[in-house]
């Protein structure tokens, strides 16, 4: 029997086609389409069914070792639905557990030591994962943690309590020599930061010794490089020569001479900026600086020698000629200004019991012991003229009459001094010799106008250095260098006192050759040779080519230009030597911070 397409309706009105055999009755054709649509049911129904998934990797230590922070009273979010564990915010909980871990730390570090990887390597991961939740906060408050941990000094002073004695002494002594150099703090400092950081080695002790020394070395040298550095910026620490030519009065450095007190590096500073003074035009600029340096020192120079008379030199008089003779008119002017109130005679000491023309005499032998003959006589000649005729005519001298044999005496040293014959200087040399003994022997004589008196011959004292060192060859125009007023001061102290550095002004004019150089900047040769006409006619160049020859320099003559003047010197020595208050006094705790803070970052 073939088989018919019969139409059957469904219960939601769908009209559904159903092949069945012809002649079939309503109930088989019932149970046929209950066929059909189970079958379409079941398809549908694994159709939709969900396909399993497949394990994943964790990605991070939070899915790797579980959430450290997660706690059954967790406070979540009603808005966002992130955790607040502990009442806080996800990344501030994780930021305090990472400054927690850091305080612990060092108890990890020390238990290294002893064989024990256990705490290090699961605060380790505590920072790690505390790190992938908050970020930085949590670096930063691991390395805070590590830094505040009063656990280093609790295991230090234990160590201190149990070494022997021998090596306490020898651990404090060491401390104290190294509280002298910001470096050596510095280095010292970042070393212990490392020898308590744990290292990563969980298994082979030989590893972690090795990494641990490399740790030390590492550390070590980042702290003392942060930490001078620190102390450059906040306190720099001005060399003692430096500060002695500072507290004479002095305010203009060169660039080079301040780098020369730099450790190490400084003097090679210095001697470049020497060797490029005879580099053409910028050979000019730098010795324009050293000019100003020099004039500088020489008025320091000068108001050193005023400052017993209470005075200082204006601003207007230059250093040279025209300050020597300022200076010996204020000197002058003191003796005047106590001329009314002195007398001179033949006084007996009662302790050594000479009088003051022995005392005279013996000063005439000793200013003329080193002239040739013919110059010791003249000097005699004078004496005798000047000084000695009048005294021994009545055996004593009014204040008017003193001033007048003291006078004649420096006018005629005066200009002897500056006479190109050498032997005429000395013999200028020689009476301002027996003038210092003359103004010492009124002292001794005048006691009521003592303080006065030596003030005066205090000033003249120091003024014969100045006049000597202005006087020596090469000396421009009274203008001398810190090499040549050593020279004075050293001549006129004596080679034991030099040997010393007690000299009146050896130890100031010694400073200042350390500092300065022992050089006089010089008259511009180099430069009026390298001059663009110069160096058209040396090379055959045209006058407009060596021109653009010498444009190429520009940029270097500029930048020397703009630090070889004296404005810009003054700042530079403020900027190199001077720091408010405030900032010298926390220096050192804050030096210490950042080499410990950078230590413990490079040992990481």
């Amino acid at each position: 029997m073939a088989d018919v397409i019969y139409k059957i309706q469904a219960p939601d009105g769908t009209i559904l086609k159903i092949q069945g055999p012809e002649g079939a009755t309503e109930a088989d054709l019932q149970g046929a389409a209950k066929e059909h649509f189970a079958a379409m049911f079941k398809k549908s129904a694994e159709q939709s069914k969900p396909e399993p998934k497949t394990a994943e990797k964790p990605t991070n230590q939070v899915e790797k070792y579980g959430n450290p922070f997660a706690n059954p009273d967790t406070v979540y979010d009603p808005v966002s639905g992130v955790p607040m564990d502990y009442g806080f915010g996800q990344g501030t909980g994780a930021t305090l557990m990472s400054g927690a871990a850091g305080i612990l730390k060092p108890i990890a570090g020390a238990a290294q030591f002893l064989g024990i990887n256990k705490p290090a390597s699961e605060l380790n991961k505590v920072t790690k994962t505390s790190e992938e939740i908050a970020g930085t906060p949590a670096t930063v408050a691991d390395i805070a943690g590590q830094v505040a941990s009063p656990i280093p000094g609790a295991i230090g002073n234990v160590l201190t309590k149990v070494a022997p004695a021998k090596v306490s002494n020898a651990l404090s002594t060491a401390s104290s020599m190294v509280d002298k150099s910001r470096l050596a703090k510095g280095a010292v400092q970042g070393a212990g930061a490392a020898v308590l950081t744990p290292t990563n080695v969980e298994d082979d002790y030989k590893d972690f010794l090795s990494q641990k020394m490399k740790q030390i070395a590492l550390s070590g040298g980042v702290g003392a490089a942060i930490g001078k550095g620190a102390q450059m910026v906040m306190n720099p620490k001005v060399s003692e020569k430096m500060q002695m030519l500072q507290d004479m009065g002095m305010k203009y450095f060169t660039p080079g001479q301040l780098a020369g007190q730099i450790p190490f590096i400084g003097k090679s500073i210095q001697k470049a900026e020497d060797a490029l003074t005879s580099t053409p035009f910028l050979g000019s600029i730098i010795e324009h600086g050293k000019q100003a340096a020099t004039n500088d020192f020489n008025r320091a120079v000068g108001n050193q020698v005023l400052k017993p008379l209470g005075e200082t030199l204006p601003k207007d008089v230059a250093a040279g000629q025209d300050m020597i003779n300022h200076i010996y008119s204020k000197i002058e002017g003191a003796y005047k200004t106590i001329e009314p109130k002195i007398n001179f005679g033949n006084y007996v000491d009662p302790k050594t019991k000479t009088s003051t023309i022995t005392r005279m005499y013996d000063a005439s032998t000793d200013a003329t012991k080193n002239l040739v003959p013919e110059a010791a006589n003249a000097v005699d000649e004078t004496l005798k003229r000047t000084f000695f005729g009048p005294l021994l005519s009545k055996y004593s001298l009014d204040g008017k009459q003193f001033r007048t044999a003291e006078m004649s005496l420096g006018e005629m040293a005066k200009t002897y001094i500056s006479s190109a014959d050498p032997i005429v200087r000395s013999q200028g040399f020689a009476l301002r010799n027996f003038q210092e003994s003359l103004r010492h022997e009124l002292t001794r004589q005048n006691p009521q106008v003592g303080n006065e008196l030596r003030a005066a011959h205090e000033a003249f004292k120091n003024y014969l250095r100045v006049e000597k060192a202005a006087s020596l060859r090469g000396a421009n125009e009274g203008v001398f260098s810190a090499n040549q007023m050593r020279s004075a001061a050293e001549s006129m102290a004596g080679r034991r006192a030099t040997a010393r550095g007690t000299g009146m002004s050896v130890p100031e004019t010694q400073a200042a050759v350390s500092v300065m150089g022992k050089g006089m900047p010089d008259s511009g040769t180099a430069s009026r040779l390298m001059t663009p006409a110069a160096v058209a006619k040396m090379t055959g160049m045209g006058a407009a080519e060596a021109g653009a020859h010498y444009m190429t320099g520009a940029v270097p003559l500029i930048a020397a230009g703009a630090l070889y003047n004296k404005p810009a010197m003054g700042a530079l020595t403020a900027m190199a030597t001077k720091r408010p208050t405030i900032m010298r006094q926390i220096e050192e705790p804050v030096s210490g911070v950042l080499s410990r803070v950078a230590s413990t970052q490079a040992a990481q």
